[in-house]
């Protein structure tokens, strides 16, 4: 656009060669590098544009990585399951009272809700982060120290990179709550009635949910988020086959031919010896 302020003299020769410039052209050029955010293209427009552009970049980033697709799938899967059995556990043994307050007939009935609903949200935010991430190109470099800067200068912020890892942070921080909640829970009655009197057990729905849940997170989100560093690992185990050395192996020649000599063995019988030097006769031996 500075051409528009800066416009070269009418004699040339002035200010060196330029393209000449109007208020038209830079208005038209404005226009065309703008058209993918312009306002007047409507938002359906920008957000097909922007979703088409995250796909392609998807599949690119992940064409030979079949452990993030199968890993995502499988953790989207997982916390469906986990929050539809959230569900029917508050249908069926919980109830709302006072507004939000939730009261339910089950020892730890409430702690065991709030801490799938946050795990579950942590999870799918972290699936959802590492998603986007990935469609930019992001990757974990062995320096750990170093991945922010890495993935700067391929164009992610670096407040994405902070937020990404601090989820995982709280993920890990939420298993050992759990795991916590678990031990705390086995001092819960174990039948319903203690001396007569009605008691409440914990729910066993809940404490094998909570308890593959942490499982399954444990071990599938360090395999998805760090394969790379995974297989970086192996790679550089493996030690690299040097090939052989080949022999140059002549083939027999038959008697009485004349050929070349083998290298580093006599002359073959029948052959002419090499040239001494110019100007002597070559010497001919025969058998």
């Amino acid at each position: 656009m500075q051409q528009t302020f800066h416009k070269p003299d009418e004699h040339e020769g002035t200010h060196g060669l330029r393209i000449s410039s109007t208020l038209q052209k830079d208005h038209e050029f404005a226009d065309y590098s703008m058209s993918d955010y312009d306002d007047r293209a409507g938002w359906f427009s920008q957000a097909s544009q922007s979703t088409v552009w995250f796909v392609q970049n998807l599949f690119l980033y992940t064409k030979s990585r079949w452990i993030l697709r199968v890993g995502w799938i499988f953790e989207f899967i997982f916390n469906v399951i986990v929050l539809v059995i959230l569900g029917l556990h508050i249908d069926s043994k919980c109830m709302i009272e006072f507004g939000f307050q939730v009261v339910c007939y089950s020892c730890y009935g409430l702690p065991f809700l709030i801490w799938m609903i946050i795990f579950s949200f942590l999870w799918l935010m972290n699936v959802y982060m590492h998603v986007l991430l990935i469609s930019r190109g992001f990757a974990f470099s062995r320096q750990l120290g170093s991945v922010l800067e890495d993935n700067r200068r391929k164009g992610i912020p670096g407040i994405a990179v902070i937020v990404f890892v601090f989820q995982i942070a709280v993920i890990f921080v939420m298993m050992i709550v759990g795991a916590v909640l678990l031990i705390q829970s086995t001092s819960c009655p174990t039948t319903d009635h203690v001396q007569g009197v009605r008691s409440l057990r914990r729910s066993s729905e809940l404490v094998f949910t909570i308890s593959m849940a942490m499982i399954a997170a444990f071990f599938t989100i360090p395999v998805v988020r760090f394969h790379e560093l995974v297989l970086k690992k192996k790679e550089k185990q493996q030690p690299l086959q040097q090939p052989e050395p080949q022999r140059l192996v002549s083939a027999p020649m038959p008697y009485g031919t004349i050929g070349p000599p083998m290298m580093g063995g006599p002359p073959m019988m029948g052959a002419p010896s090499m040239n001494p030097g110019p100007g002597l006769p070559v010497q001919r031996s025969y058998s």
